[in-house]
């Protein structure tokens, strides 16, 4: 490699800055002019001894979970987990280290002050043996809608398609 200041061939180069611009420039010259040193290019190679090789760099593999569903918690959620905890006879401390979070997690939490993610929800339910997450009665209403023989209007398009993917109706 070719020093950009002098043309000296130079098995090491340095980035430098020479009158405001970005060159490369050889020891010799960065020596000479003062230069300030950006980076080293290159290595010297002793005749005779081999350049250490590096290791080879392994990636992190970062477990990705699956998103959570959208939940929705049961009213006054924290007073439930307490009192649970408390009925089981475990501590907070007792419960974060069971649930691997720290303690100031759980006073949190316990006080409604954060709502815990979704995998926490499951390990509370699990451990406390309380059902946290409140079921929508939502699509339960529309599925009794759509089966509701009373309905005075004739049924819709959606209404035909899906009674025919149940078996109780014709399929269009």
């Amino acid at each position: 490699m070719n020093c950009e200041i002098c043309g000296r061939d130079s098995e090491v180069l340095y980035v430098v800055i020479y009158l405001g611009a970005r060159t490369y420039a050889c020891p010799k010259c960065v020596d000479e002019h003062g230069l300030t040193v950006i980076k080293r290019l290159g290595e010297r190679v002793k005749r005779g001894v081999e350049p250490k090789k590096s290791l080879p760099v392994r990636s992190k593999t970062i477990a990705r979970s699956k998103p959570a569903p959208d939940f929705e918690l049961i009213e006054d959620y924290g007073l439930v987990i307490k009192k649970r905890r408390e009925e089981m006879g475990l501590t907070q401390e007792d419960l974060a280290r069971r649930l691997k979070v720290k303690l100031s997690y759980i006073k949190k939490v316990e006080a409604g002050k954060i709502i815990p993610d979704y995998n926490t929800v499951l390990k509370l339910e699990k451990i406390l043996g309380v059902k946290l997450i409140e079921t929508s009665n939502l699509e339960d209403e529309r599925v009794k809608y759509i089966y509701d023989e009373d309905v005075e209007e004739g049924p819709t398009l959606g209404d035909i398609i899906f009674r025919g993917n149940r078996g109780g109706g014709e399929e269009l």
